[in-house]
């Protein structure tokens, strides 16, 4: 009897524990959550609302005092100035590091799951939400204007974000390492635009960032000059890469952490190659310099850090292996070989559509009718029929790169 009324309580108990908390407050002086509320309710609340007027100390309560916290509607404050002996802490900002529990590992308040923003809310500070793995959707005021760095890092638990009109400023590694597989951005946003989840600037001449949990190969589109500092970094899924000859340079960090990225062709129209470009990209076993003349990489630091340069095979034009072979950072490449570049009319991505599983490649959005063209490097035929369906697959003899066409466009395609 006494172990059934023992569990009995136990279980009363952690039920109790479990149950939400709900809290609403009005800060009518910036500064004073952490005394208006007791020192129970800081323990146990894990719905908070509130109105009135907050200011960055009352963010590091909620952080730092409030461990059960997981809903958290601030919609209703104005954030105001606070300034400390080294730090100013702008009004109509979110702080820097709001929530972020470790700065040195990048660990945040896990156990916030939602949260509203002020409505007047207009920048979010550097690591506000960073490594906030709980958190599954955030909506952004319609007046924000400015995503300041790794605001969004390590945040798994969001899939997907809307990007706001008026945003003009999205800092490095904003949502890096998140779980985002789309952007949408508003369609009056002036300095942003998207294309298959894919955020560009407005005109479609920079790749800013491609969501880090996409899946598979991408093509580049020909609109694009210019792949953005810290692109692609951490997009581990990303299997194969397409650059078109319109792409000139490449940022730093472009591909970092990229592992499992198999293969990359580097158009012969690129100039610069920032530093750490394909830093972590252990799963390269094959690189296509198409530039007869080696990038210039004297200046630019550990562009292939932690590639395995014994077993990724980097492949030059014909005629420019000494080139190669003296030049910095490309000579440290055991295996350089010649290979004689295709000549490859540039396609649209939305054109139509291919998709790469092991040696299947399927292409999608055909037109009835096109011929649909495969050929290896060598140009041996590999597949050569009209298609009767808007979907065809084939299944390929071996990994590595194949050229298909589509009528008179044409594209290279890795596998």
């Amino acid at each position: 009897m006494k172990k059934i009324l023992f569990l009995s309580m136990a279980l009363c108990l952690t039920a109790f524990m479990q149950a939400a908390v709900s809290k609403t407050v009005n800060i009518t002086t910036a500064g004073s959550l952490s005394t208006t509320l007791t020192a129970t309710e800081l323990s146990t609340v894990t719905d908070l609302t509130v109105t009135g007027s907050i200011n960055a100390l009352d963010i590091l309560c909620m952080n730092a005092y409030m461990p059960l916290l997981a809903l958290l509607d601030i919609s209703g404050t104005s954030i105001v100035e606070f300034k400390d002996n080294k730090n100013v802490y702008l009004a109509n900002q979110m702080p820097p590091n709001s929530f972020i529990s470790n700065g040195s590992t990048g660990a945040g308040k896990t156990s916030l799951k939602t949260i509203i923003l002020p409505n007047g809310l207009t920048s979010i500070g550097g690591n506000a939400f960073r490594g906030c793995t709980g958190i599954t959707s955030i909506s952004l005021p319609s007046g924000l204007t400015s995503i300041e760095g790794a605001a969004f890092m390590g945040c798994t638990g969001i899939t997907s974000l809307t990007l706001p009109s008026g945003l003009t400023t999205i800092g490095d590694y904003a949502f890096a390492d998140s779980g985002i597989n789309e952007f949408i951005v508003a369609e009056a946003n002036q300095n942003f635009s998207s294309l298959n989840g894919v955020l560009f600037n407005k005109s479609k001449t920079t790749l800013i960032l491609y969501p880090p949990t996409k899946i598979g190969a991408y093509i580049i589109p020909i609109s694009v000059t210019s792949v953005g500092n810290n692109a692609f970094y951490g997009c581990s899924k990303l299997t194969s890469l397409t650059a078109s000859s319109s792409v000139t340079s490449i940022g730093s960090s472009a591909f970092k952490y990229c592992s499992g990225l198999i293969s990359i062709t580097i158009p012969s129209s690129v100039t610069s190659i920032g530093a750490y470009a394909f830093v972590g990209c252990s799963g390269l076993t094959s690189i296509y310099a198409n530039k007869t003349t080696p990038v210039d990489l004297s200046s630019t630091s550990m562009v292939f850090y932690n590639i395995n340069i014994t077993t990724c095979t980097l492949y030059v034009p014909v005629g420019s292996k000494a080139a190669y072979q003296a030049a910095v950072q490309w000579k440290d490449f055991v295996n350089i070989v010649e290979f004689t570049p295709s000549s490859v009319n540039e396609i649209d991505e939305n054109l139509f559509k291919v998709s790469v599983s092991n040696k299947q490649l399927t292409v999608s959005a055909i037109t009835i009718g096109e011929t649909i063209s495969i050929y290896n490097l060598q140009g041996v035929s590999i597949y050569n029929q009209k298609a009767t369906a808007e979907t065809v697959s084939v299944k390929l003899p071996t990994k590595g790169a194949y050229i298909l066409k589509q009528g008179v466009q044409s594209m290279k395609v890795v596998l």
